[in-house]
């Protein structure tokens, strides 16, 4: 388990591991993404693998870099409430929270 209120310097999935599911509010992240410039093409799976890892760590809100197109879509029970942040829809179906 991670202590409260520290930054940690670590490998995001050694990070999420030590995180129970719904453990935290937010997760913000930085995945390797597909870009123009063709940087991190071998990590790309591992990009989308940590984008949706963090949907089970997070309670409300996954904020993530992406590259303006070819956006994963979120899954099930998220939705998109602003380019690249979903929420996790939590009470009624057609409640959604702008950001």
């Amino acid at each position: 388990m991670l202590p409260n209120d520290t930054v940690q310097e670590m490998d995001c999935f050694t990070a999420m591991t030590q995180i129970p599911d719904e453990g935290v509010d937010i997760v913000l992240t930085d995945p390797p993404y597909p870009n123009g410039m063709r940087l991190f093409a071998n990590h790309i799976l591992d990009g989308y693998a940590a984008l949706y890892y963090a949907c089970k760590k997070a309670r409300n809100y996954v904020v993530f870099f992406w590259s303006p197109s070819n956006v994963p879509l979120p899954p099930r029970g998220w939705y998109e409430v602003a380019r690249h942040v979903w929420h996790k829809q939590i009470g009624r179906a057609s409640c959604r929270e702008r950001v």
